[in-house]
């Protein structure tokens, strides 16, 4: 008896350890997430229904409770009973909750296929620095992962009715939000009001890869001669650094070279270091009723309405429909992402007073462009002129073989300089409901001329100069030619006015763009400029959404900073 009394002893702590193991094992089903529900043996809706169930009703008390659910059976209790436990619900802060989700959400975020880099550093920053829920805007509201206009609407007029929204139950209550929204709006809003210490905080990111850039599968055998690629063998590389202090100082720093290409330094006089691009902002300024919103010195991303007028981004979505993971950073925001050839480098400030909001922005950066090999004579003068403005993956000095530029020293790298600057005014009547009005104006230090080239006429008339009919659809010429009293450099411009509209009532949002290019410095030949448009319904529900829209361009609508809908 004593021997078996010593063996139960000896065996009951190991007993005890391995139940603590296979329990640890086992899904807290009343602390988990709908994702991590979603991933047990149970159909879709189930699923559902036990979120549900915890979310509103609170936390299950017995594994049996599930039987309670509609269209709940004994075989997938049976299922269940080895995977999950059902311990006290423990209550999660709001910075437990989004750590839980954010590791899961950061990968999805850089690996959306198209998604603007721009909005993925703002939504770190919001999870990581939550912006209390009673206090947000309807603007920082649609600017968050997969909130459209229709479920930012829907908080804000959720919060005027009740005074103050609580906790995530509460928020849930907000009529035509959808379940989507809400799932995506939770981890970027804080419930209690933060400590108002100034503390400093930041995240930095590294990316290297060496996958090659190609066109298509026919490709992968080509390569770069070797003459173009000396000293170049190395991966892409991106490191940013983005970081807060407090609510009003923010800072950025990044630097990036695709795979490859060689390395391109800034000179800073006493050392040189590889290409980088910084800003310094403040936001949250306030004086009496006019308040600073932001103002950022350095590299910044603007973006108004749907993108027709100004858009500064390097990278093309044929359908970027302006929801979803298909939409762009609308307003002013700090630039260490990617873009390389549209970024904009100076001053911009956003500013508001009552129900006006005005932004103003300068910048002065480099273009890369295809220079002409043949120098036009321009008021009796040889110039060296610009072709076209080009986006380079890999930037190199000169395309392989092209020994007609290589020989002429007419690098296609930092070709042209640009000098950028304009203003937008938005009105709005209600939260959601608005118009505004963009005007932007960049000056260049070469004329703007689409080349010349010779074709064969038909009927053998012989050979004619004429240009090819793309570069003719484009803003060049002389029609472009044009100096500036702002910079006395200037040769040529591109001006571009419009306005739009946005107005969102119950589960409808209505959106819309019209911009000119102004070919004469003559305001008016409104009416009878090359022009751009976009409009777009969206009807949004629970299960369904449809999005109809219209557009039409004309071809000779060259806008550089032009990024909406297109195909």
């Amino acid at each position: 008896m004593r021997k078996i009394l010593i063996i139960t002893l000896f065996l009951l702590p190991l007993l005890l350890f391995a139940q603590d193991k296979v329990k640890e094992k086992m899904l807290d089903i009343n602390n988990a997430t709908y994702e991590q529900i979603a991933q047990l043996p149970v159909p879709g809706h189930i699923a559902i229904q036990i979120h549900a169930r915890i979310m509103y009703e609170g936390p299950f008390i017995s594994i049996y409770e599930l039987m309670d659910l509609p269209g709940f059976t004994a075989e997938m209790l049976k299922k269940l009973k080895p995977l999950i436990v059902i311990d006290p619900y423990e209550e999660k802060s709001d910075w437990e909750q989004r750590l839980d989700q954010l590791s899961y959400q950061m990968e999805r975020w850089e690996g959306s296929e198209g998604i603007n880099q721009v909005l993925v550093d703002y939504w770190y920053e919001q999870a990581i620095n939550p912006i209390l829920i009673n206090e947000v805007r309807f603007d920082q509201l649609a600017n968050l992962q997969g909130v459209s206009p229709v479920d930012a609407k829907a908080i804000m007029n959720y919060r005027e009715q009740v005074g103050r929204i609580g906790s995530q139950r509460d928020l849930r209550s907000a009529s035509y939000l959808s379940y989507y929204g809400y799932r995506n709006t939770r981890s970027f809003l804080s419930f209690d009001k933060p400590s108002e210490k100034k503390e400093f905080h930041g995240h930095l990111r590294v990316r290297m890869d060496d996958s090659p850039l190609m066109a298509d599968e026919a490709d992968a055998d080509q390569e770069i001669p070797v003459d173009f690629v000396t000293n170049s063998n190395y991966p892409a590389f991106h490191s940013s650094f983005t970081g807060a202090y407090g609510k009003n100082i923010r800072v950025g720093f990044s630097q990036y070279h695709s795979y490859q290409e060689p390395y391109h330094y800034k000179d800073l006089g006493v050392v040189q270091i590889p290409d980088y691009k910084f800003y310094v902002g403040w936001e949250n300024i306030k004086w009496h009723e006019l308040e600073f919103r932001k103002i950022y010195a350095g590299y910044f991303s603007i973006s108004f309405g749907k993108g027709v007028v100004m858009e500064n981004n390097d990278y093309f979505a044929p359908r970027r429909s302006g929801y979803g993971f298909r939409k762009s950073f609308i307003g002013l925001s700090g630039d260490v992402s990617i873009n390389r050839q549209y970024a904009l480098r100076g001053l911009a400030t956003e500013m508001s007073y009552k129900n006006l909001d005005a932004w103003f922005f300068a910048s002065h950066n480099s273009r890369d462009a295809i220079l002409n090999v043949k120098p036009y004579y321009i008021n009796g003068q040889p110039e060296t002129t610009v072709n076209q403005l080009i986006i380079l993956d890999q930037r190199y000095e000169y395309a392989p073989s092209d020994y007609t530029r290589l020989d002429g020293n007419l690098s296609w790298l930092d070709a042209v300089n640009e000098v950028t600057y304009g203003t937008r005014f938005q009105y709005n009547f209600s939260p959601g409901n608005h118009i505004g009005s963009t005007i932007y104006e960049s000056l260049y230090d070469k004329y703007l001329r689409p080349d010349y080239k010779e074709i064969v006429a038909p009927d053998n008339y012989g050979e004619i100069d004429a240009t090819d009919s793309e570069m003719f659809a484009n803003y060049g010429g002389t029609r472009s030619d044009g100096e500036s009293s702002l910079w006395g450099d200037a040769k040529s411009f591109r001006r571009i006015y419009g306005f739009d509209f946005q107005y969102v009532h119950k589960n409808l949002a209505l959106q819309g763009e019209y911009a000119e290019l102004d070919k004469k410095h003559d305001f008016s030949l409104l009416g009878d400029n090359p022009s751009a448009m976009v409009l777009n319904a969206y009807w949004q529900y629970n299960a369904f959404n449809f999005l109809a829209l219209y557009r039409n361009y004309d071809l000779e609508f060259d806008n550089p900073y032009q990024r909406s809908f297109s195909n």
